[in-house]
Order: C-alpha cells, then structure tokens, then sequence
C-alpha cells in the first residue's frame, strides 16, 4: 500500500507557508502518519462498506425524509452500521456528507 500524502506548507495556524528563493510558495508534501493515517484508512474502510446503503439513504433523501427517519428505517430493517450497532441521525448525515465529498 502507498503512503497518503498530504500538503504540510499551511499546516500551522497564523504563520505563513514557507517560500522559495522566487517567492512562491514551497509545497512539502510528505505521508501521513498516526491519527491523520488511520482517519484515512476509517474513511475508506467506510465508503467501501457503507457503498450499498449510500444509495438507498441518498434515495430516501431525494423523497423528502429527514436523518431521524432514514435512521429509523436503517434500524426496522435491520440493516446494522459498520461497527453492528444500530443507526443514530448523525451517523446518518456524515454517510450523507461524506457521499456528497466523494462526488466533487
């Protein structure tokens, strides 16, 4: 598996991004590690498991039902989260999210 990369030259808050003897600004990029690697790995683990129920809460978003309802109807049918626990409105709203994220 390759390393995510990632662009560090904002990286800290308030302070300038580095630049080069021309004055543009230097892009460092460099993997990621610890916590920013495994948010990754969580994050793509996700959209491969959560690829069916996507399109049927995004169907179920088009007709008009809020995040509460659509996690209700995940709960009757017995359709469990990733981790086998039942559905709660936020947990429905990041799939929303973050299947809105993925078509940019």
């Amino acid at each position: 598996m390759k390393p995510v990369l990632v662009d560090r030259s904002r990286a800290r808050s308030g302070s300038s991004p580095a630049s080069d003897s021309d004055g543009e600004i230097a892009q460092r990029v460099m993997p990621l590690f610890g916590k920013a690697k495994g948010a990754s790995a969580n994050r793509d683990k996700a959209v491969i498991a959560y690829a069916l129920v996507s399109t049927l809460v995004q169907s179920w978003r088009t007709d008009g039902l809020s995040f509460g309802a659509i996690a209700d109807r995940l709960n009757e049918k017995s359709i469990p989260t990733r981790t086998g626990s039942t559905w709660s409105a936020m947990q429905v709203k990041r799939l929303v999210d973050r299947g809105a994220q993925q078509a940019v």
